[in-house]
């Protein structure tokens, strides 16, 4: 009896304490503007970066810049990965692995500089650290 309890009371425990990629997919709705650019470890400047907003609804990613859509692909959140991961896709491109952090009402979006095709596989960012490798980061802050 006192295993089956300890059992119990660790699953609730371990249930509680770890967070559920699926709620990131929900976190991730609606807009974020965007806070801090950077490719291959150097800061971009906001103002001459090709979007300033993100919004996340649907299944869709739509990328704009002042007010005007610069891009739009599909999404899907693969959070159970470390770094979580999210695919991005369009139909004539393919796939986009993208790594991607949520603390508080911070995010956190690292991918490659490639082109995605239907041919290739693209391997996701490892890590967030940019210096010297073809990636980019975003930072930015929900609406």
């Amino acid at each position: 009896m006192r295993l089956v309890l300890a059992t119990l009371i660790g699953l609730m425990v371990l249930t509680s304490a770890a967070p559920s990629w699926a709620d990131d997919a929900a976190d991730l709705a609606g807009s974020w503007v965007v806070t801090a650019a950077e490719f291959k470890g150097i800061a971009r400047d906001l103002a001459n970066f090709s979007f300033d907003t993100l919004k996340f609804a649907d299944g869709k990613m739509v990328t704009s810049k002042d007010g005007e859509e610069v891009s739009t692909v599909s999404y899907e959140v693969i959070g159970n990965k470390k770094p979580k991961r999210m695919n991005w896709s369009t139909e004539e491109n393919g796939t986009l692995p993208t790594i991607y952090d949520i603390q508080g009402s911070t995010l956190r979006i690292c991918f490659p500089i490639k082109k995605p095709s239907k041919e290739k596989d693209i391997p996701a960012p490892k890590t967030f650290k940019t210096k010297g490798k073809n990636l980019v980061l975003i930072t930015a802050e929900k609406e």
